[in-house]
């Protein structure tokens, strides 16, 4: 056996732990209290992705490149969040933050994109199917040993560390991880990653968990990616071929029912409207609900406290910008189990953390992210649907997080992975993508 040959036996080796790694790393997140486990197999990553990048190295082969559009601004904001140790306010809260939630994320973002470009998808697939499982059992037990109007209220401290309820990753981390999880669904059907059976009983699951959370944000997340795909359909077809009367009759059967799962979640934070009126449909209920919401006063709080560094922040990470915390302001009084110490909006977050310049950092990685997404979307491009999927993959992730930060540590891991992958598997060389069918179909 020759030198190359030898190379290429050890990177096939490589690529495989890479995958198993990788789905691993998808399953540790859809639980809770895995944080060991999640750290562990997270620097096993970076070892295998910096082992592959050596041998190729040696090899005199040309690594697979990442689009300029996404790595340019993404290492522009790295960089910069980087150096936010000098000024931030906790020097090892950003350090911290900055290992979970941006340097082993880019690790599993590259490590995913070799796995894609070299057709080996199928391990961390797998990995989220897994995942899915394992919220459908956790939340299944949850809502059994709670109730389900407990769960919607919002789980009490009380009760989090009960028995299988401490497995259950909570409702809005949940539907994040589900929502993210969806056009990848979508994607691995098409692209014959696994059956059609396989993923059609997957996708139903993961509807049917998304709505096991009660999380009022998942059916906005499905109207977005319901929006998404229709402007992707009328793209392609033109308006006339795209919207047709059965095409009408089935958007307007969707957005009804995420309206009205949405109203009706609301309604189930204002119980006392609910039943006064008798009905769980109430859009009175609702509007008081959104106008009782303690997230208007959570974002006036934090755009306050962002005021004091508005250019560069109080350094990278959630923990290290909660320093900036007032325990005297009345936030801690208004809202329950101290939600107020983080600003529930990514943006805001981001703001308070990295000041203007390092938000319009991360606003350029998004819109790179989005650009490339379209670039790859365009009709009659082989790489279609991994362009769509990514498109609603990140659409999806930010209309989640407008009222929320779901968006580091676990998250974190599995939105670059997802992403990674789809990148990399639309960067496939073609002259592969036949075989690749051909042992997808065996």
């Amino acid at each position: 056996m020759t030198d190359t040959q030898t190379a290429s036996t050890f990177k096939g080796k490589l690529l495989a732990t890479l995958g198993g790694l990788m789905a691993l790393q998808i399953v540790l997140a859809h639980i809770s209290r895995t944080q060991g486990g999640h750290l562990t197999s997270g620097v096993l990553i970076l070892l295998c992705v910096l082992a592959i990048v050596f041998v190729d190295r040696r090899g005199e082969r040309q690594l697979p490149t990442v689009p300029p559009a996404i790595w340019i601004p993404l290492l522009a904001w790295a960089g910069f969040a980087t150096l936010s140790i000098a000024w931030s306010m906790r020097p090892s809260a950003t350090l911290n933050n900055l290992a979970s939630d941006l340097w082993m994320p880019v690790a599993c973002f590259y490590g995913a994109f070799l796995l894609g470009n070299a057709g080996r998808t199928r391990a961390p697939v797998w990995g989220a199917l897994i995942g899915l499982a394992l919220i459908l059992l956790t939340s299944l037990a949850t809502i059994a040993m709670v109730g389900p109007e407990t769960l919607a209220r919002g789980l009490p401290p009380e009760l989090r560390n009960a028995a299988v309820v401490k497995w259950f990753p909570g409702p809005g981390k949940a539907s994040t991880m589900i929502i993210t999880m969806l056009p990848l669904l979508v994607w691995a059907i098409r692209a014959r990653v696994i059956s059609r059976p396989v993923g059609s009983v997957a996708l139903v699951v993961a509807l049917l968990c998304g709505a096991a959370t009660q999380n009022r944000m998942f059916w906005v997340c499905l109207l977005t990616l319901g929006a998404c795909a229709l402007l992707f359909r009328v793209h392609r077809r033109g308006v006339r071929r795209a919207v047709t009367p059965r095409a009408l009759l089935g958007a307007f059967g969707f957005v009804a029912l995420c309206a009205v799962m949405f109203v009706v979640l609301l309604n189930l934070r204002a119980p006392a409207t609910v039943q006064a009126t008798g009905s769980a449909v109430d859009v009175t209920g609702a509007v008081s609900a959104v106008q009782q919401d303690p997230r208007q006063v959570i974002w006036s709080y934090w755009i306050d406290m962002g005021k004091k560094s508005p250019w560069i922040g109080t350094g990278f990470g959630k923990r290290a910008a909660s320093v900036a915390n007032d325990p005297s302001h009345p936030l801690y009084q208004r809202t329950r189990d101290n939600l107020g110490w983080h600003p529930h909006n990514v943006f805001l977050s981001m703001w308070v953390q990295l000041g203007w310049a390092g938000l319009t950092l991360f606003v350029l990685f998004v819109g790179g992210m989005l650009y490339h997404s379209i670039v790859i979307a365009q009709p009659g491009s082989r790489d279609r649907i991994a362009g769509m999927a990514f498109f609603m993959l990140i659409a999806a992730l930010m209309a989640k997080n407008l009222t929320d930060d779901f968006y580091d540590r676990e998250l974190a891991n599995t939105f670059f992975s997802y992403t990674g992958l789809l990148i990399g598997a639309a960067a496939w060389p073609p002259g592969r993508r036949k075989d690749s069918a051909a042992d997808a179909a065996g």
